[in-house]
């Protein structure tokens, strides 16, 4: 049985394999044809060989149906009991609920100054803008859509550990900073460093760029300089850890991201060096 407190780093673990895949593979072939026009599609929620398939005994699939439903017939007695509702009116909802359980929405939309994800989970959806005068990367694509669908596994894990849409994945209250959203503006991108639902998000990423460069350097190239020093290098060089310094907000998320990527850094080398601690 996992433990069910790693829910509140739910956004660094990866997402469903199978959903990645998809996504890709979707993008993929709208690039490919050089379409034009926006395309909307529905992605089955795959989770076939996810390292959360089963918790507490259960397929995750089948908790999140069971908290699905619960939550719409609660939002259904509560409409009834200020508004007539017909049995199509119900049917709607049930429906809704169901297209949750069974799939994400995802929007590719042709038309921005460069390739670029986001995920609304109001409506369960990831758009992807595709610019067509950009080259396709492959690499860049995965990172776009490994990135947003975490929000996804936000939601879901705590849909189906929690019985709530939002709540995993979050930074803890001592170190949440709700007054800091997001910015569509460049010049306020430091901001998305800021805000609680993508902390986790871009911890993971900061993470998995670290690992790569401590395996590299401790595995192939044999390094030998003292774990400490690569990992402040890393950090010094890492957009995320920059952003958050700069603001006074941001302190305790720093000391949180640092205390969680220096433990992510020394099982890195561990599995690079073959060693102990240096």
């Amino acid at each position: 049985m996992r433990r069910i407190h790693t829910i509140k780093i739910a956004a660094t673990i990866e997402p469903p394999p199978l959903m990645v895949d998809s996504v890709f593979d979707a993008i993929s072939e709208y690039i490919e044809n050089q379409s034009s026009e926006t395309v909307n599609l529905k992605i089955p929620i795959k989770t076939d060989g996810w390292k959360y398939e089963i918790i507490r005994g259960r397929n995750i699939k089948d908790l999140v149906r069971d908290q699905t439903y619960t939550k719409a017939e609660e939002r259904i007695q509560k409409y009834k009991s200020n508004i007539d509702m017909s049995d199509e009116d119900v049917a709607k909802i049930m429906e809704i609920s169901q297209d949750k359980i069974d799939n994400i929405n995802l929007r590719i939309v042709n038309g921005r100054d460069s390739n670029s994800a986001e995920w609304d989970d109001k409506s369960n959806t990831m758009t992807f803008f595709v610019d067509p005068r950009e080259e396709s990367d492959d690499k860049s694509i995965y990172g776009d859509i490994r990135h947003e669908l975490r929000h996804f596994t936000q939601r879901y894990l705590s849909m189906a550990v929690l019985g709530e849409d939002e709540g995993a994945g979050k930074p803890s209250r001592k170190i949440s900073t709700p007054e800091f959203k997001q910015k569509s503006d460049v010049e306020e991108y430091r901001q998305h460093s800021m805000d609680d639902s993508e902390f986790y998000t871009n911890l993971g990423e900061s993470i998995e760029r670290g690992q790569q460069i401590i395996s590299d350097y401790y595995g192939r190239r044999n390094g030998k300089s003292p774990l400490g020093d690569m990992v402040k290098m890393i950090m010094e060089e890492d957009y995320f850890f920059n952003n958050l310094k700069k603001f006074d907000q941001g302190a305790k998320k720093f000391n949180k991201a640092t205390s969680e990527f220096y433990k992510a850094m020394q099982k890195a080398y561990e599995n690079a060096a073959g060693s102990g601690i240096i």
